[in-house]
Formats: C-alpha cells, sequence, structure tokens
C-alpha cells in the first residue's frame, strides 16, 4: 500500500515526545514551587502571573500554528521548528530554574520574562510535533499507531516526573533528554525517519492540526 510508514519511521517519531514531555512534567510540577520558595515571589504575583499566562498561551498556541503553517523549507514546515524549540526550550528551562541573584522588581521581571519564553518555546515543540502526523501518511492504520506511540514513550516522562529527586538535577535531565532527542542515532529517526510525505495533507482546511490531548496550560 502506498504512503505506509516503516516502524522506523514511527518509533523515530515516537521518541520525540521524551524531551518535551520531560520538561512539561519539571515545570508543571516544580514551577510554583520554586517561584514561591525558591525565588520567594509572593503568591499573589503568582497566581496573576500564571492567569495572564494562561491567556497567553491560547494566542501563542494560534500565532504558533501560523507561522508554521507558513513555513517552507527543504526539510518541511514541521521538523525545523522542532530543532529550534528543542534547543531554545532547553536553555530556557535552566534559566527557568536558575536563581539570578536579582532583588525586588528586577527578579520579578525576570521570572516573568523567562516563564513567557519556556511557554512559546516549548509551544514550537508541541505544535510542531502533533501537527506532523498528518503530514507523515495518508493510512489511516499508520496514523492511529503514530499517535499512539509517543504516549507510550510519555510514560517514562510521566514516571520520571513522580521520582523523588532534586528540583535542581531534574532541571539538567531534562536537558540531557533534548540533547539526546537530538543527538545523531536518534534524531536520524525522527528527522530521516519521519519524514513529511508530500503527498499527505499537512493539515485540514489549510489550518494547522493539533492533537486535543497535547499540553494543557500551567501549572
Amino acid at each position: 500500500m502506498e504512503n505506509r510508514l516503516t516502524w522506523r519511521s514511527k518509533i523515530g517519531y515516537g521518541v520525540g515526545t521524551i524531551g518535551k514531555s520531560m520538561s512539561y512534567g519539571l515545570a508543571s510540577g516544580f514551577i510554583s514551587y520554586w517561584f514561591l520558595s525558591g525565588l520567594g515571589l509572593s503568591p499573589a504575583f503568582l497566581g496573576v502571573m500564571l492567569f495572564v499566562a494562561r491567556l497567553w498561551d491560547g494566542v501563542n498556541d494560534l500565532l504558533m500554528g501560523a507561522i508554521i503553517d507558513s513555513t517552507r523549507t527543504k526539510w518541511g514546515k514541521f521538523r525545523p521548528w522542532m530543532v529550534i524549540g528543542a534547543v531554545t526550550n532547553a536553555a530556557v528551562t535552566v534559566l527557568l530554574f536558575t536563581n539570578p541573584g536579582f532583588r525586588g522588581v528586577g527578579l520579578y521581571v525576570y521570572a516573568t520574562v523567562c516563564f513567557v519564553l519556556w511557554d512559546m518555546t516549548y509551544t514550537m515543540i508541541d505544535v510542531s510535533y502533533w501537527a506532523m502526523i498528518p503530514a507523515l501518511t495518508l493510512d489511516s492504520h499508520d496514523r492511529d499507531q503514530v499517535s499512539m506511540l509517543p504516549r507510550i514513550f510519555g510514560v517514562y516522562a510521566a514516571n520520571h516526573r513522580q521520582a523523588r529527586r532534586s528540583c535542581e538535577r531534574r532541571v539538567y535531565e531534562v536537558c540531557a533528554a533534548h540533547i539526546w532527542d537530538l543527538y545523531p542515532d536518534r534524531f536520524d529517526l525522527r528527522w530521516h525517519g519521519a519524514r513529511e510525505n508530500r503527498a499527505a495533507p499537512a493539515a485540514e482546511g489549510g489550518k494547522i492540526l493539533s492533537d486535543p490531548q497535547r499540553k494543557n496550560p500551567l501549572p
């Protein structure tokens, strides 16, 4: 049958969820604790910031979808944003959980900027990752399998979130996971193994599709 995916391609796509799932698990599980106990921000400010972040998250998703939809490169429209998102999200995750030594307004500005940047870089990965599925194959059975595999690989990230490890150690594990996603052997699976199928529609009605069960706004 035409446009069927090999298991190499399916697994190559599935492993890409490990780094991003660990990043989301770290942020959703520790951000409130870190901002309140680690940086000493006020609970009132944290509540307002997270509320505004939820509003921005909705706009951010739509903007990223439009940007991806208009992207035209020889590597396709989705994979370049996966790479950019993985690299920048790893860097911003370190900054997000770093105490810069600022005091007063400077600290609040730093925390807000880092959190917004983390959300934007995570969106780069998340929207492009799930929206790529319709572009991989025309076969509905293959699409079902390709949608299931990231959730299987994501089990590790979910279990990792429950592990009793220090916040600092988790930050570097998240960065390592992003690097692992981009390591030549693994990245070759996701970059060359999971190719966008030119014959398959990347979206319905010309709009980017995303997984309805993908990220929820933090925390």
